[in-house]
């Protein structure tokens, strides 16, 4: 993705306790002297040594480890993650890059995605703490003025709420991914690849739990590249918090 594409240069991570809900939001870009600013740079990076499936040498890395370990927080395997889209603002083939992004992490991941169609709600935001138990994951479009993580050169913000699974466990318990409502617009009718469908995938990646890698050979780059589909280092790290029910 070339550095002339809206708004995607710029990026933030930050995580949150809020009475007891850990909130991590890890949006789509890069913008490098912010990064270093905010110490995104200085995420926990695994590289594929270990045993388990076969992948080609990659780079993955968590966007939150369960307390005291490095292993990763993670969805229930058993239950669908539900989610919701709310068409407002969104383009006319929303339902297919989403439904595309969907299919390719259920393959990747394992985990299983129920949708449970459009909505109006836009709590982007404190979604158990709004709506409690498990509300499903919402997926937007907006604007900075009401999502004001968007600003600047940010395409895309993506991340998952988790609750305490037990002494010294977190699971993932919803998430929403708010995109840019006029990056989306301006995208659609530039030449060139399709970018629009690799920033949702990116942004639902970070709701199934991975952080940005310093890998441009990965989707989870933290600066926009001419990648368009999930790399070997991707697929290794959504194998590993994702999973089958037993």
């Amino acid at each position: 993705m070339s550095s002339e594409r809206a708004r995607t240069r710029a990026s933030w991570a930050a995580a949150l306790v809020l009475t007891g809900v850990v909130v991590v939001f890890n949006p789509m870009a890069g913008g490098a002297g912010l990064r270093a600013f905010l110490g995104i740079g200085q995420d926990v990076t695994f590289t594929i040594t270990d045993s388990g499936p076969s992948y080609p040498r990659g780079a993955y890395a968590f966007a939150l480890t369960q307390p005291g370990s490095d292993e990763p927080v993670t969805w229930d395997p058993c239950p669908e993650i539900h989610y919701v889209v709310n068409p407002d603002g969104g383009p006319a083939d929303q339902q297919e890059l989403v439904a595309h992004a969907v299919r390719d992490l259920t393959e990747a991941s394992g985990l299983r995605f129920e949708y449970d169609g459009t909505t109006d709600d836009r709590t982007f935001s404190h979604r158990s703490r709004a709506f409690g138990d498990q509300p499903p994951v919402l997926i937007g479009w907006a604007t900075p003025d009401e999502v004001p993580a968007l600003a600047g050169d940010v395409a895309g913000v993506g991340g998952s709420e988790a609750r305490s699974a037990g002494p010294d466990r977190l699971a993932y318990v919803t998430g929403m991914v708010a995109l840019d409502r006029d990056a989306f617009a301006a995208m659609a009718d530039r030449p060139g690849p399709d970018v629009r469908g690799a920033i949702v995938e990116h942004e639902l990646v970070h709701v199934l739990g991975l952080g940005h890698v310093d890998d441009p050979a990965q989707l989870m780059y933290a600066e926009t590249t001419d990648r368009t589909t999930l790399g070997a280092g991707d697929r290794a790290g959504l194998a590993r918090v994702g999973g089958t029910c037993n």
